[in-house]
């Protein structure tokens, strides 16, 4: 970062963008992070563990690390973070279910898109966990659920928020595990590429 560089994490589990966070908040100020996963990750501590890669994103809160996150395809979570998100304005969760839902009733992803992007400010961090997409993608990784999104439909969200004038500062992309075929590592590395491609803009 301070040699002007863009920064990504490849991970690893959830857990590991937080040291990414603290130096992205001390590199550029305030930003807002675009959260992609099918779980919270708004938990105080998971099985007695404070790090852990269920409490990634509580944890960066507590230590007021972005000014708001925005939290799509969510489709796993506890009555506890249900209850953070409905009580922090800093926090706007978009479940898979009610996105689905429009899209039936004839919302299109676009204006899904727009509208999730409007809650976000002029500076952003992405943090993509993979098993945001449908299962089918990423059977390996460590807590698969089903619904989900197309890698297309997560690299139209991103191009939307950059049609938006907004700035991507960096992203992660974790949680990408080896199975018995090379399937989960050739999407995350094909995400990876496109993500890329974008931070250039």
């Amino acid at each position: 970062l301070a040699a002007g560089k863009k920064v990504v994490l490849v991970g690893g589990d959830h857990s590991t963008p937080l040291g990414t966070l603290r130096a992205h908040k001390d590199h550029y100020g305030d930003f807002g992070v675009l959260h992609i996963d099918a779980h919270a990750d708004l938990r105080p501590a998971y099985e007695g563990f404070t790090y852990s890669h269920a409490s990634i994103m509580y944890n960066a809160l507590e230590e007021g690390l972005f000014t708001n996150i925005v939290s799509v395809g969510l489709r796993d979570f506890c009555h506890q973070e249900a209850e953070l998100m409905a009580q922090d304005d800093r926090i706007t969760g978009y479940t898979d279910r009610d996105l689905q839902r429009e899209m039936y009733a004839g919302a299109s992803w676009k204006t899904l898109c727009e509208r999730i992007v409007e809650h976000l400010p002029s500076q952003v961090y992405l943090s993509f966990d993979i098993d945001g997409l449908d299962p089918a993608l990423c059977p390996t990784t460590g807590t698969p659920v089903a619904g989900g999104f197309t890698t297309e439909q997560v690299l139209y969200l991103v191009d939307t928020l950059l049609d938006s004038g907004r700035t991507l500062l960096g992203f992660d992309l974790v949680e990408v595990a080896p199975g018995e075929t090379e399937w989960d590592a050739n999407v995350g590395a094909r995400l990876l590429y496109a993500l890329c491609l974008r931070l250039t803009q």
